[in-house]
């Protein structure tokens, strides 16, 4: 125990340090520093007196008379945010800034977990009291705390119990005995030890400030004003060396009132520990310092009044009640003194694990309840503070945040509510609750005699007990009839504490054999034996005909268990509505099974399976066994394999053909054509690649390098010399360089139909052979002839004339290289020059004509004449007719030269030939370069040439030809047969000229596809068709494929078929065919036997049966076992026991009459026991008030008239308020319960050690180990919180601290040192040191299905169950909204301005006045997901698009996550922050944390803005990613419709059901479990609703089922509507349950929604996937929405169901890619433009958003059984 204390002392000095974490220096404590407009981030700020009394009257600092609190005369400063042209003003301006300073504190308290602490400071002290050391600090400190008014008014009150005191001057030693004098002159002067003063009430300040002037320093001076200020709020001027001491005050929040007082708590409670008696350490205590050998004291015994009666079963059944009052007894709970359970005083609703919270605390005196959100942890709280009040005992509520206790009160029943009294900085009107509290304890309690009290009290329970026995009785009545659909609790007694109930089976007016054939027990439930029913009739089994032996092994409780757990996993039901007709049981449909009948025995169903088996054949085929086809019962063996294997050749080459492989033949004449010409070209192309292969004439030369020079210096070579070894060289170099494979001659083919080409072709050919010729004449020739370079000029000019020749068609290929002539143009053409060399080379051929013009014109003109004369031959001028003809053939080679490469050019724009070399390249020639060009061409390109023509010739009309061929085919593959037929024109003209193989490859395919058309394949196609067709006419509905089926004759038919089978081997399918003729015969012998049959078939005394059994057996899947199966008697006994089931389904007549009258008696005992909660409550405060504690209420009773009756904030007022603080001190102890933050408890409640009977912590995980003080304060500790929520941060902490503070730690011995580090929360500690005392509530309660789906399937893995599902009036639908935007991340600010924009325009547009959440009057809440910086940034914007009522109606809060947790908001609009260009990932627990948080605050809508596409995160784990996949999905779409698909398999009762109604047009949702509910049926256009439940689940209890009719009950006074079936009775009938339903659903008015519309929350049906699924999955088409008016511009939109997208961005493809990471592409509203001002129409900017509210589904009615495909709408302006 010693340890425990020790340890316990440890962790309070370790709480003083860990609040010293984030305190400032003492240096920059002595200065108040005011920033422009007096604030600051953060919500700091400081505002001077005079700065105030400026903004007169916008800033009240004295409240008027009409003030709305004026009776609160610790309000002392009210300001007014200007509105309209009053904003404009530099007057409104500057009180916006201040306004704005003090919302941006109230905000940011709220964040922090607190209320809006401030500090008023009253007498400013300016001294500079030595260099660097300067003071400018109030004297005097006094909390106040500011609050936001209804009329939006922010409100400045002094603090609740909260008194003055002087400033510590910290670190300035000197001034400690001044300060010392100065809290001695205070108390004398009472202003210190009492209630505060005003800070405006300067004449009670005004002799404490004169005397600090003093005290201080010699020369300090007094001055009876305010420093005044300057621009910005600051002080103007400097502090002076003596101190000067002014009569103002200031106001700031650079310092918190709670933090202040911890440390002054934790030593009181550390002397409180070491006085502590030994032994009087509670156990809770203990295990939180790590002590678990402490005993568990004993709840304080009650006073006998107070003991719950000791009748024997009289309150047997209420501990267990769901809904209102005590309830019954629960496992583990303990027992009052008469051994009865304890009475549970619960004022509210509570399921079991919230009941489990009150054993766990009995047991070991502390609990850890484990709540995640919306999970009803606030209601646990409240009832267990009714408990513990109406026994007697005390309890301290404490959170460290105000939202949490503020959430806890209201929820408090009335009686019980008026005992507490809830404290906090946040609430104006604390000391008003309190006097009301007060009054209420000293006027209806201690005013009331002990005797009264108990008097009512035990008159409450007479009246609680008679309502309880008598709904007792009404819900016996009901259990009785509905124990049999449940599995008995072993050892348990009857119904109602009766007799013991019967079993649902021993029940049943059923032979006892049936069960043994099912291999039940008799105990088995009616579900269990229905599951087993349906499984047996809907599923095949191997198993062996059940004997008796056989049923007595499987008779076992066990076995049976296991069965109907198989039953139901597998599914099914006996039949579509209950009829044998459509179950493997088909056969008995007609027959009445009577199931008092045993079912036939086991010989006579082997007798008739024997007589059946050999009349097979017969039943199966009957006459079609006398026909015969003599066309496939005559082939022999030969004659067999000859028609096998031409049908496989004929086979093949039809699948060849089916896959592309071979052309289809038109016209057999043309395709024989075609045959010849490809060999043609074939053989072309041969000689073609011969050519191109074999190296050129010079390349056994050795290769020269390229850039080797030599070869170009040698002049050529005499005549008769051979090639000179440079010369070879030369050669050899421009082989390497100039190189040609002849892949263009290949290309040339292409173009074999195109004349241009042709044309091109032949030029070329023809040029390069005269070319050749000219040069090797000149090489013959031993004459040298040099021409002067003006007529070589000449001679190239000529090459154009005849390129243009060629293309016009003057130049005919008709030669070539040894191929005889060519005609060709005229080279050197009609010039001038040609015209004198011809006639100085030829003069015989100067005709009369030409002589007379030549003497007419005189000759050659000079210039030529002269140029003439410088031609040499031979080294001199020509002389003779044959040397002029030397000239002209030197003439025509260097024209010859100049028009090939011209038309080599021209040759080139058809196919990419090889370039000439250019002349400088070339080996020199004694000639020239035009002879140089002519030797290359004669080496490197004659022979090709010569070939490449044929080739060319040959090609020539072959796709014309091919075409022809090819015209009359067609294709049924794959593909249009024009397609197909081109493709093969190309194949047989383009594609055979590639090569040799290309063409030989073609040529083959046409003589394969010339083969298939044979007689012979023809032939063998004819005798197969004619087997097939006699066979057809046998069994005409046999054919059509090898399905035809397993009779002979089908078989024969297979078979005939199968001889063209390639798969087989040819012996195979001959032997196949031989044996199905064998079969046939064998068949026809089995006719004889069917007379027999009959006989015994008679014998089951089953007429339907035996029918069936004469009959063949149907050929459906369901039916395949045949008429008389293995099974066949369990079978009859799963028959019998569904006639059983059926007539078992009636309801009891005594349980009729009991639904209206339990109705009734539930709501009178609800109420009854609310009264005994609030009596018993009463009775044991009274009981345990001594006359003290009496009068002290008395006297505090006065105090707080005597306070509320003053005004002013004079001296008097002051004194009013010290009596009220001294009273409160005196009768703590006399209020039963407070709920207040845990600063709070610091500074109001006495540090005493288990003060309380119970400490409850809630949000424990908002608090790390500075909650400490107030968990010592109870004898046992109840800590709620959930680990998963946002936890302390440690992020400012640094390690090396942490270091320090972890070694501090271990010297006191705690076993769990790093639960209790910086970053950890008093939760995690809680759950260790309470390990077996947890409790975990799973029932959600507070969001609609869609907004709590991302928490449940990312965090709690999908525990959660959803149990709110507000009426369609009260729903905002969609409840997800995804709003992109084009906005950037500041990296420097760490905002994105364009985002909240957006956010705070939308938010405006639905706070307008007739916006959607204006009308809904929906509360707001805004949370950042990337931090406080864009927190801030919004505050500032909403400050200026939202007026005070807006704000405050609305109760509109901005922040982070941390400062949403324990609150909740009807709308949580959410901003993402991030961009493109700034988005770490957020992953980690802390992220997880905040993200849990936020987006579970909602409870009714979320609306995400976002500057994020989903591919500019590429982190599959990151939460942005997550949420916006979640977002695009619709969340979780917790509505069904028309075109859904069951999220349940289609096999179970609840696919069935779910099926049917989306069948019928049911508007339904199958998220919500209300109790015990599949589905929520709602009306298509009203608030009506039915709850359609299935029991007898085979999960499910009979306790389970009981509370949940309560539930019901509970439900059915608010105005729901129940349906419930028996699970038993849908398997067994569906089609008659179905029928109970629906007229359930028109009784209740529920009408379907016409087939197509929008199912219940949202446009279109999605299904409810895992998050780990949502980024692989597609979403189906959609129904088409129509149109809706929406106060902004034209948008259009896509979507889906619960969420919609709207795109802001200006973008429209800015998001294509969310849909490839999202189940479900989301509503897409695409807007133009860029982003501009927050106002700007929507049509235009990004940041500004419409209202987007669901389009309602289009009215058009679509085709049933058609998938309807989505169509845009528009938003109507």
């Amino acid at each position: 125990m010693a340890e425990a204390n020790e340890r316990l002392v440890a962790l309070l000095l370790y709480c003083k340090e860990i609040a010293k974490l984030h305190s400032k220096p003492a240096g920059e404590q002595l200065r108040l520093l005011a920033s422009k407009d007096g604030k600051d981030e953060g919500g700091a700020f400081v505002l001077h007196e005079d700065w105030l009394r400026r903004l007169h009257p916008f800033v009240q600092l004295e409240p008027a008379e009409h003030d709305a609190l004026r009776d609160d005369d610790a309000v002392w400063m009210r300001v007014r945010r200007p509105e309209g042209d009053e904003r404009k003003s530099a007057l409104g301006q500057q009180v916006s800034c201040v306004y704005a300073s003090l919302f941006t504190a109230h905000q940011e308290a709220l964040r922090e977990g607190r209320g809006a602490q401030m500090t008023a400071g009253v007498g400013i002290v300016r001294w500079q009291l030595e260099p660097g050391v300067t003071v400018d600090h109030p004297l005097v400190l006094i909390p106040a705390e500011l609050l936001l008014a209804s009329t939006g008014d922010l409100v400045v009150r002094l603090a609740d119990a909260a008194q003055a005191q002087i400033w510590s001057f910290p670190g300035l030693a000197r001034v400690v005995p001044a300060r010392l004098q100065l809290e001695a002159c205070a108390k004398d002067y009472r202003l210190l030890g009492g209630a505060a003063h005003a800070p405006t009430d300067k004449s009670s300040w005004e002799p404490l400030l004169k005397r600090a002037a003093h005290c201080l320093s010699a020369d300090g001076a007094y001055s009876d004003s305010a420093p005044k200020v300057g621009k910005g709020g600051a002080l103007a001027g400097s502090p002076d060396a003596a101190p000067r001491v002014h009569n103002g005050f200031v106001l700031y929040t650079q310092e918190e009132a709670g933090e202040r007082g911890l440390s002054a708590d934790c030593d009181s409670l550390v002397d409180a520990l070491r006085a502590l008696p030994r032994g009087q350490l509670p156990a809770a205590l203990g295990r939180l310092a790590g002590i678990f050998d402490i005993p568990v004291h004993p709840s304080r015994p009650l006073p006998r009044a107070l003991a719950p009666p000791a009748s024997g079963g009289l309150f047997r059944g209420l501990l267990s009640s769901l809904v209102g009052g005590g309830a019954a007894p629960t496992q583990g709970r303990g027992a009052g003194p008469s051994g009865e359970p304890e009475f549970l005083y619960f004022g509210l609703p509570a399921n079991a694990a919230q009941e489990e919270v009150v054993a766990t605390l009995e047991r070991h005196g502390c609990a850890v309840l484990v709540g995640p959100p919306g999970t009803g942890k606030s209601q646990t709280i409240a009832n267990v503070i009714c408990h513990y009040l109406a026994t007697g005992r005390r309890v301290l509520v404490t959170s460290k945040g105000e939202p949490a206790t503020d959430v806890l009160r209201e929820k408090l029943p009335p009686g019980v509510r008026e005992l507490c009294v809830s404290l906090g900085s946040g609430d104006a009107s604390s000391f008003r609750r309190l006097e009301a509290s007060v009054e209420y304890l000293a006027d209806r309690i201690a005013a009331t005699p002990l005797e009264a009290l108990t008097a009512e009290t035990m008159r409450l329970r007479r009246h609680v007990a008679a309502l309880s026995a008598e709904l007792a009785e009404t819900e016996a009545a009901e259990a009785r009839w509905a124990a049999p659909h449940f599995p008995p609790v072993p050892g348990s007694e009857g119904v109602g504490g009766g007799e013991a109930s019967v079993g649902g089976s021993a029940a049943l007016p059923m032979h006892a054999e049936h069960l043994k054939c099912l291999g039940l027990a008799t105990s088995v439930s009616l579900t269990q034996l229905a599951d087993t029913v349906t499984a047996v009739l809907a599923h095949a089994e191997s198993s062996m005909p059940c004997t008796a032996s056989h049923a007595n092994a499987s008779s076992s409780a066990d076995r049976s268990e296991g069965g109907a757990g198989s039953a139901a996993a597998s599914g099914g039901g006996s039949g579509r509505g209950g009829r044998l007709g459509e179950s493997r049981a088909w056969f008995l449909e007609g027959d009445e099974i009577d199931p008092l009948r045993p079912p036939p025995s086991d010989e006579l169903l082997e007798e008739v399976r024997t007589a059946r088996a050999r009349a097979a054949d017969a039943l199966a085929w009957g006459e079609a066994l006398r026909a015969t086809a003599p066309a496939a019962e005559a082939p022999n063996a030969a004659e067999l394999r000859d028609l096998s294997l031409a049908l496989r050749e004929a086979a093949e080459l039809d699948a060849s053909t089916e896959r592309g492989e071979l052309p289809r033949v038109g016209s057999v004449g043309e395709a024989s054509s075609l045959e010849v010409r490809l060999e043609s070209l074939c053989t072309a192309l041969v000689r073609l690649e011969e050519q191109c292969a074999r190296p050129p004439a010079y390349s056994d030369s050795k290769q020269l390098d390229p850039s080797d020079s030599g070869g170009r210096e040698g002049r050529g070579r005499a005549k008769g010399q051979g090639s000179s070894p440079g010369e070879s060289k030369t050669f050899a170099g421009l082989s390497a360089r100039w190189a040609d494979d002849g892949s263009w001659l290949f290309a040339l083919l292409r173009h074999a139909d195109a004349e241009a080409a042709r044309r091109a072709f032949d030029g070329a050919c023809a040029l390069a052979s005269r070319l050749a010729e000219l040069t090797a004449a000149a090489d013959s020739s031993d004459e040298m002839v040099v021409l002067p370079p003006v007529l070589l000029r000449l001679a190239d000019e000529a090459a154009s004339g005849v390129v243009a020749a060629f293309a016009a068609g003057g130049g005919a290929f008709g030669g070539g290289f040894g191929g005889g002539e060519a005609a060709l143009p005229d080279l050197l053409g009609e010039s001038e020059l040609a015209a004198e060399v011809r006639w100085l080379a030829r003069p015989d051929q100067r005709s009369l004509f030409a002589r007379l013009k030549r003497s007419t014109s005189g000759g050659p003109s000079q210039t030529l004449a002269a140029t003439l004369k410088d031609v040499q031959v031979c080294g001199r001028s020509p002389s003779t007719a044959r040397e002029w003809e030397r000239v002209e053939s030197r003439l025509e080679l260097a024209a010859a030269a100049a028009s090939l490469r011209a038309q080599w050019t021209v040759l080139g724009a058809f196919v990419a030939a090889p370039a000439l070399p250019p002349p400088d390249t070339l080996e020199p020639h004694a000639h020239g370069p035009a002879a140089a060009l002519g030797a290359w061409v004669r080496r490197a390109h004659a022979r090709r040439l010569a070939v490449a023509r044929d080739a060319l010739a040959a090609a020539a009309g072959v796709a014309e030809l091919a075409g022809r061929a090819l015209a009359q085919s067609g294709n049924s593959g794959s593909g249009g047969s024009g397609e197909r037929r081109t493709d093969w024109v190309i194949a047989c003209s383009v594609g055979a000229a590639q090569s040799s193989r290309e063409c030989a490859a073609a040529l083959a395919r046409l003589r394969a596809a010339l083969r298939l058309g044979g007689p012979e394949l023809c032939a063998a196609r004819a005798q197969q068709a004619a087997m097939l067709g006699q066979l057809d006419l046998i069994e005409p509905g046999r054919g059509g494929g090898p399905s035809a089926g397993p009779t002979p004759t089908g078989r024969l038919r297979n078979e005939a078929m199968g001889l063209s089978d390639v798969r087989r081997p040819v012996e195979s399918a001959v032997s196949a065919f031989l044996q199905a003729q064998a079969r046939l015969r064998e068949a026809r012998a089995s006719l004889a036997h069917l007379q027999a049959l009959g006989a015994v078939a008679r014998g089951l005394r089953a007429p339907g049966w035996a029918a069936h059994l004469l009959r063949p057996d149907p050929s459906s899947s369901s039916t395949s076992s045949g008429a008389c199966p293995a099974d066949a008697r369990r079978l009859w006994a799963a028959a019998a026991a569904m006639s059983a089931l059926r007539a078992a389904d009636r309801r009891d007549t005594a349980a009729t009459r009991g639904v209206s009258a339990a109705l009734r008696l539930t709501a009178e005992r609800e109420a009854a026991v609310c009264a005994l909660v609030a009596a018993a409550a009463k009775e044991a405060l009274r009981a345990n008030m001594s006359p003290e504690t009496c009068a002290g209420l008395m006297r505090l009773v006065s105090a707080v008239g005597q306070a509320g009756a003053a005004t002013g904030d004079g001296a008097r007022s002051a004194r009013y308020r010290g009596d009220l603080a001294a009273a409160l001190a005196d009768c703590a102890r006399a209020v039963p319960c407070w709920i207040m933050p845990t600063w709070r408890v610091s500074q109001c409640l006495p540090a005493a050690i288990a003060a309380f009977d119970l400490v409850v912590l809630d949000e424990a995980s908002q608090s790390d180990v500075t909650a400490l003080p107030s968990l010592l304060r109870g004898r046992q500790t109840l800590i709620v919180g959930d680990g998963k929520q946002v936890s302390p941060s440690a992020a400012f902490v640094s390690e090396v601290r942490i270091g320090e503070l972890k070694t501090g730690l271990l010297t006191a011995r705690h076993p769990f040192v790093e639960q209790l580090l910086p970053g950890r929360s008093i939760f995690d500690l809680a759950q260790t040191c309470y390990a077996d005392a947890r409790v975990a509530l799973r029932q959600h309660f507070r969001c609609v299905p869609a907004c709590i789906a991302f928490s449940n399937q990312r965090f709690y893995h999908g525990r959660l169950q959803p149990c709110r599902l507000p009426p369609r009036s009260r729903r905002l639908d969609p409840p997800l909204l995804d709003v992109l935007v084009r906005g950037s991340r500041s990296s420097k600010t760490k905002t994105n301005e364009v985002e909240a924009r957006a956010l705070v325009s939308y938010l405006a547009q639905a706070l307008s006045e007739h916006g959607e959440l204006r009308l809904r009057d929906a509360t707001v809440g805004v949370i950042s997901l990337g931090g406080l910086e864009q927190a801030r940034l919004l505050r500032s914007l909403l400050l200026d698009a939202l007026s005070d009522a807006q704000l405050a109606r609305h109760r509109v809060v901005v922040g982070d996550a941390a400062a949403f947790q324990g609150d909740e908001r009807d709308v949580i609009l959410l901003s993402m922050v991030a961009s493109p260009s700034s988005a770490s990932p957020h992953l980690g627990r802390a992220y997880e944390q905040k993200y849990n948080v936020a987006l579970s605050r909602a409870r009714d809508r979320m609306v995400l803005f976002r500057s994020l596409a989903a591919k500019d995160v590429t982190n599959a784990d990151d939460l942005k990613r997550w949420t916006m996949a979640f977002f695009a999905s619709g969340g979780a779409p917790a509505h069904l419709g028309s075109a859904r698909v069951a999220v349940a398999a289609a096999h179970t009762p609840e696919g069935q059901l779910e099926r049917w109604l989306s069948e019928q047009g049911f508007r339904f949702s199958s998220e919500c479990s209300v109790a015990g509910s599949v589905v929520v049926v709602e009306d298509a256009a009203d608030d009506r609703r039915l709850c359609v439940c299935l029991d007898g689940g085979a999960g499910g209890t009979l306790s389970e089922y009981r509370a949940q009719l309560r539930e019901q009950r509970s439900l059915e006074r608010a105005g729901w509507r129940f349906a419930r079936v028996w699970r038993a009775s849908f398997l067994v009938d569906v089609v008659r349950a179905l029928r109970e339903i629906a007229r359930a659903l028109d009784a209740a008015g529920v009408r379907p929604a016409e087939l197509g519309a929008a199912p219940l929350g949202g446009d279109a049906p999605m299904l409810l996937q895992p998050l780990e699924t949502l980024a692989k999955s597609s979403q189906p088409a959609q129904p088409a929405p129509r149109k809706r008016k929406a106060p902004a511009a034209a948008f259009k939109r896509t979507g889906s169901a619960g969420a919609e997208a709207i795109d802001l961005s200006g973008d429209a493809d800015a998001d294509a890619d969310a849909g490839a990471d999202a189940p479900a592409p989301a509503r897409v509203v695409k807007g133009k433009g860029k982003a501009k001002a927050a106002r700007t129409a929507l049509a235009s900017t990004s940041d500004a958003s419409p209202q987007p509210q669901p389009a309602k589904a289009a009215a058009k009615k679509p085709a049933r059984g058609k998938k309807t495909q989505e169509s845009d709408s528009e938003w109507e302006p």
